[in-house]
């Protein structure tokens, strides 16, 4: 079965909650995400004031109408905003992403022990609504890897998904793939090129473009033979390889670096190769359960359990921190 990207669920997460974490736009980036957010200034000062209210006709009025069929009626949206809604006014804003002609917005509320998320589309629409207890991991937030690793890229890409909260990384809360990265290339807030098809893998800046070791180590595993999706915004939800083609390096000192989602038939490695930092190891591509192309990352221990990555620099990732890689002459 197919998933496409406008069947868009509400996620009503009602996890334990742990100690509240109330992290503010302040946590440190290698460059922040910057986009121009005046065409919607005004409706994000509407927005936050129609939540703390819990203005109920306000926000159904402006739900995005495909969504608004799986929100169901308007008495059952106030019923879900009355039921997960206590605390809204004390909403603060988290994190935003300008991407591809939307905003992502994510908010804590409840004295920070609360999540909501809210995309706003161009058309100043609203969607993928979700509420989530928040739950801190204080303990394994601090760890850094042992090694120090270089971007696994050449130019500049931008995380989709990283950091320490459920509303910047949608693996925050699995306790295997926390510290997980989604990378992308972003130009002027789009992940694809101006004009293009944007059903199109080809259209988009990722794609094809060389993933690199991040550090020295051995080839354990490498995947490859599972298809690209055929076209961005849809996957088969039935495929046997949600990580797609992939590769896991060795590290030798107990840290496994995992690269996936890469292009069918890129790869350059097999198992039992060496590889040293800044080696060609294949090509970014949109295989597995996404719906752009894009590379994830993650670096484990010999547990399987991820690790908060140490990056050359010092560079600290959180959703939509941009990261330099080398450039294509130094990386060879």
């Amino acid at each position: 079965m197919r998933r496409y990207a406008c069947l868009l669920s509400v996620l009503l997460l009602a996890a334990g909650c742990a100690s509240p974490v109330d992290r503010g736009l302040d946590v440190p980036a290698s460059k922040p995400f910057m986009f121009p957010l005046s065409p919607q200034a005004d409706l994000l000062q509407q927005l936050e004031q129609a939540l703390r209210k819990q203005d109920v006709d306000w926000l159904y009025a402006r739900v995005e109408p495909i969504y608004r069929q799986l929100l169901g009626t308007r008495d059952q949206f106030a019923d879900t905003i009355a039921t997960y809604g206590a605390g809204l006014d004390s909403l603060k804003l988290q994190t935003l992403l300008p991407l591809n002609g939307t905003i992502a917005y994510g908010w804590t509320y409840a004295n920070g022990s609360k999540g909501l998320q809210l995309r706003v589309t161009a058309r100043g629409e609203l969607d993928n609504l979700s509420f989530h207890d928040m739950r801190a991991h204080p303990d394994s937030d601090r760890l850094l890897t042992k090694l120090t690793y270089d971007p696994p890229f050449e130019g500049e890409w931008t995380a989709l998904s990283a950091g320490p909260s459920i509303l910047m990384n949608e693996l925050y809360e699995d306790d295997f793939r926390r510290y997980g990265i989604d990378w992308i290339i972003a130009n002027n807030g789009y992940t694809f090129k101006p004009g293009s098809d944007r059903l199109n893998n080809e259209s988009y800046y990722a794609y094809g473009q060389k993933i690199l070791a991040p550090q020295d180590g051995v080839v354990i595993e490498a995947a490859d033979g599972t298809a690209d999706n055929e076209m961005a915004g849809v996957y088969d939800e039935s495929m046997d390889m949600p990580f797609g083609n992939y590769v896991i390096l060795d590290h030798r000192n107990g840290e496994f670096s995992f690269l996936a989602h890469m292009k069918n038939g890129s790869l350059r490695v097999q198992p039992g190769d060496s590889v040293r930092k800044g080696d060609w190891l294949g090509n970014c591509g949109n295989s597995g359960v996404i719906l752009q192309p894009m590379l994830h990352m993650e670096v484990f221990d010999a547990n399987h359990v991820s690790v908060p990555i140490r990056w050359a620099g010092g560079a600290k990732i959180v959703r939509g921190s941009r990261l330099q890689g080398a450039s294509a002459a130094d990386a060879g």
